[in-house]
């Protein structure tokens, strides 16, 4: 099954833009634009614009270069506009899939869904990262994802449990039957 990110992946990556431009260009702009009115047009308000413009070309452009999918065998990534970056692990190397939000991504109800593996050399980062995803579609993808590695769910297995304790009880019963003949 092929999965896009959610189209809210734009929105949030232009919350952060707005972000660096708030906190990281207008306090030292504002008042070098008091003492230097042209050298700040020319130093930094036009470069920053044609960052931000360039930034919404691209944020658009990799949204449209990014699909994750879950196959019969692997995790696939593929993203990149100029350079392409695929990713790609069989379910048996994965050993934990983790459902991550950070305060943004809970407001716009995104969430990233990480897949690790055993790490050679002490890698802590995921192998595969499926992000931005609508919070309600990475839930049911990490269960997809969990039943396809043989990683039980809760409900999953409670009802393996349920199940074998109605077999131990059946074992017992019999047992019983038997030292009573």
């Amino acid at each position: 099954m092929k999965i896009k990110p959610s189209p809210k992946m734009k929105t949030i990556y232009m919350i952060y833009l707005t972000l660096a431009i708030a906190l990281g260009v207008l306090p030292w702009a504002i008042p070098l634009t008091l003492f230097a009115p042209r050298l700040s047009l020319v130093v930094v308000y036009l470069p920053t614009l044609l960052t931000a413009i360039f930034v919404i070309f691209w944020t658009q452009k990799y949204y449209e270069t990014v699909e994750f999918e879950l196959d019969e065998d692997y995790v696939h990534s593929i993203r990149g506009v100029w350079w392409r970056r695929e990713s790609r692990i069989p379910y048996y190397r994965v050993n934990d899939v983790i459902l991550r939000q950070g305060p943004l991504q809970r407001m716009l109800g995104l969430a990233n869904l990480d897949f690790h593996t055993a790490a050679l050399g002490g890698r802590t980062r995921p192998e595969v990262t499926f992000f931005q995803l609508e919070a309600e579609k990475a839930e049911e993808l990490r269960n997809e994802a969990l039943k396809r590695i043989g990683i039980l769910t809760g409900e999953r297995r409670r009802a393996v449990e349920e199940q074998m304790l109605e077999e131990l009880r059946r074992i017992r019963k019999l047992l019983e039957e038997g030292r009573g003949s």
